[in-house]
């Protein structure tokens, strides 16, 4: 009995340890600490955050490769995708049109949001890849402040991080079908990490929590 016991307080003081070694927070982002907080940040900082994506999108990138480019959209490849191998498929698409995140959604870019699905599921199944198999999403509070689009393999793990806040396209789709203003007007969820401890800065947290990475 003392044994087990000893055992049980073992494992929490490991646990207790790993929690405040890898704290995040889980932060509540209303639609008014995005319009006076967060939405300033996003314009003051865009120009600087998004000279990459726009080397790309205007052809300064020349060792970016390239899988389509249309009038309206460029599909690429990603970082992630360092393999080279199908199983580690990892696109993106990312719009001409000045679209900093998936708050800015507008009914009126639902063509947009479709065919740029539909060029990645195209050049998928290019790769001999079955198009059930993929998953489309978008991240929210994102990295880059330029609307894009992922595209990788379902049984990938940076599909499967929900507490990252991955927000999938049929989900961002069907809402914004409903309610031209959802995602403007949404309260938005996502978990602290590197890339938004700027933008956690200006969040007045009126919900938090610590949880395990």
């Amino acid at each position: 009995m003392i044994s087990v016991l000893i055992i049980f307080l073992l494992l929490l003081l490991f646990l207790a340890l790993s929690y405040k070694k890898n704290n995040r927070i889980f932060i509540l982002e209303s639609a008014k600490i995005y319009h006076n907080k967060i939405l300033p940040y996003l314009n003051k900082n865009y120009k600087q955050n998004t000279k990459w994506v726009f080397d790309i999108l205007e052809n300064r990138a020349p060792h970016q490769t390239i899988y389509s480019r249309t009038a309206k959209f460029v599909v690429c490849k990603d970082a992630k995708w360092k393999s080279n191998q199908l199983k580690d498929l990892y696109l993106l698409a990312f719009p001409d049109e000045k679209i900093m995140t998936i708050r800015d959604l507008r009914q009126k870019h639902i063509p947009l949001l479709e065919s740029m699905k539909n060029e990645m599921t195209r050049i998928a199944v290019a790769f001999k890849l079955n198009r059930d198999d993929l998953a489309f999403f978008f991240h929210y509070a994102p990295s880059v402040f330029q609307l894009h689009l992922h595209c990788c393999l379902k049984n990938n793990y940076h599909a499967s991080q929900l507490s990252r806040g991955i927000y999938f396209y049929e989900s961002v789709l069907e809402r914004l079908k409903r309610d031209d203003l959802y995602w403007e007007n949404a309260t938005m969820t996502y978990r602290s990490e590197e890339h938004t401890s700027e933008l956690q800065s200006r969040v007045d947290i009126s919900y938090a929590v610590f949880c395990l990475k």
